[in-house]
C-alpha cells in the first residue's frame, strides 16, 4: 500500500502558507554573553514536531539541551554550559565542564576513568567534548518534499608526537519529525594506528527518568563495573526516586542486535507514556554502557553506545580488548536519537526490540 502524503507538509503547501521556512523548522546560531559559557557558540535546531535541541559549536557539536513540547529530554549538570577554555584535563577535572545534556562525546583516544599508562596521563573521558568544532556549517534545504536541517563540522584530537585524529560530524534532522541523526567519521591522519575509544554519553533525565522508569534493551551479556554495582545488577533496568548519598552503578552490556544488525535502547516512563531512545549499528559499536545515578540532584541515567566500555585502560590493554584505527583509515558511526511520545510509541518500540529495527530507517 502506498504511503499517504500529508499535503500540509509538502513544499508547495508550505511555501504558499509561510513567508519564511523558520515558521515551521530551522536552525539559528547564537553566542552566549555571560557566565561560564561567555563567548561560546551554539546552534538551536527546531523541527516543527515539538523537538528542539541545542548544538554546542564550541564543544565538539555535542547536544547540550533538548526538549519535546517543552519537556526536557535530558539531565543538565549543576555545572551548566561552560566555555571549552575552562576545561581541566587532569584527573576528574572533566566534571567541572560536563553539562550533562543530551549527548556528550567521550574519547577519542581515551574514555573512562583517569589513568596513567605508558608515562602519559589520561583525564576522565578525554578532551574531545571540550574541543571547539571548525569549518562549521548550519544549513536548511529542500530535498523534494523533505525539509532537511544539518549542522556539520570537524573536531581535532591531535598533537605533536602523538595522535592525529579528526572527527567529522554531521547532525541531521527532518521537519515534522521527533528524531535526529548523528553521522560521525573518525579519520586517522597520522602514520601509526591509534586507540579508538569513542563513547556517546546520552543522558536521559527527569521527566524521562522518574520513580518507575525502565531501561529497555536486548541484553546478551552484562558485567558490573564494581562489586557495589553487582549488588544491584538484578535491578539494572529499574529506576527509583532520588536518594541522598546514592553511589553510581555502572554496567558493561553486550547488546543482542535485532535482525538487520541494529542495536537499540530506550529509557521509558510508562506512567507518563514518555521516553527517549537511541539506535546504532552493532558492527560499528558492539558495546553499551549504563550509568545509573539515582542521587539527589545528580539524577540521571547514561545510555552509552561505544566502541569499548570504560574499563580501566590498563585492563583493556592487558585483555587485548583495546580497539584501534589504522594509519590513514576512517571509521563511520551512525546514531539515531528520538522521542517516544504516547503509549503507542512506547509499545511499538518495545515490540521492535524483538524484530528488525533496520526497516524504514533513513539518515
Amino acid at each position: 500500500m502506498a504511503k499517504t502524503v500529508d499535503v500540509r507538509k509538502t513544499r508547495k503547501f508550505l511555501e504558499a502558507h509561510t513567508g519564511d521556512t523558520s515558521q515551521f523548522a530551522g536552525v539559528r546560531r547564537f553566542r552566549m554573553e555571560e557566565g561560564r559559557a561567555a563567548g561560546a557558540s551554539f546552534a538551536e535546531v527546531w523541527t516543527g514536531a515539538g523537538l528542539n535541541f541545542t548544538v554546542a559549536i564550541g564543544r565538539a557539536l555535542d547536544i547540550s539541551d533538548a526538549f519535546y513540547n517543552g519537556r526536557s529530554l535530558c539531565w543538565r549538570s549543576p555545572a551548566g554550559d561552560a566555555h571549552a577554555g575552562l576545561y581541566d584535563p587532569q584527573g576528574l577535572g572533566w566534571l567541572k565542564t560536563f553539562f550533562g545534556g543530551l549527548v556528550t562525546t567521550c574519547g577519542i583516544v581515551h574514555q573512562g576513568g583517569p589513568a596513567d599508562v605508558g608515562g602519559k596521563h589520561y583525564g576522565l573521558h578525554g578532551p574531545i567534548s571540550n574541543t571547539p568544532a571548525e569549518e562549521v556549517c548550519c544549513r536548511t534545504e529542500w530535498r523534494d518534499n523533505d525539509f532537511v536541517i544539518t549542522v556539520s563540522g570537524k573536531v581535532r584530537e591531535a598533537q605533536l608526537f602523538g595522535e592525529k585524529l579528526m572527527l567529522h560530524r554531521t547532525i541531521t534532522a527532518h521537519a515534522f519529525e521527533k528524531r535526529f541523526f548523528i553521522h560521525d567519521v573518525v579519520e586517522n591522519t597520522g602514520h601509526q594506528e591509534e586507540p579508538l575509544m569513542l563513547l556517546y554519553h546520552i543522558n536521559p533525565g527527569y521527566p524521562v527518568v522518574e520513580d518507575g522508569s525502565r531501561l529497555l534493551i536486548n541484553v546478551d551479556k552484562m558485567e558490573p563495573m564494581t562489586p557495589h554495582a553487582a549488588e544491584g545488577m538484578k535491578d539494572y533496568d529499574k529506576f527509583h526516586a532520588p536518594t541522598v548519598g546514592y553511589f553510581e552503578k555502572v554496567y558493561f552490556i553486550t547488546p543482542k542486535p535485532a535482525r538487520g544488525g541494529e542495536d537499540a535502547a530506550a529509557v521509558v516512563n510508562r506512567a507518563r507514556d514518555f521516553g527517549l531512545y537511541v539506535k546504532w549499528r552493532h558492527d560499528e559499536m558492539p558495546c553499551f554502557g549504563e550509568w545509573k545515578m539515582m542521587g539527589y540532584r545528580d539524577y540521571v541515567v547514561g545510555i552509552e553506545p561505544c566502541t569499548i566500555w570504560g574499563m580501566p585502560r590498563q585492563k583493556l590493554l592487558d585483555r587485548k580488548m583495546m580497539p584501534y584505527i589504522g594509519a590513514g583509515k576512517t571509521r563511520e558511526f551512525h546514531v539515531e536519537i528520538g522521542v517516544l511520545a504516547g503509549g503507542a510509541d512506547v509499545e511499538e518500540f518495545a515490540a521492535s526490540l524483538k524484530g528488525s529495527l533496520a526497516k524504514g530507517r533513513r539518515r
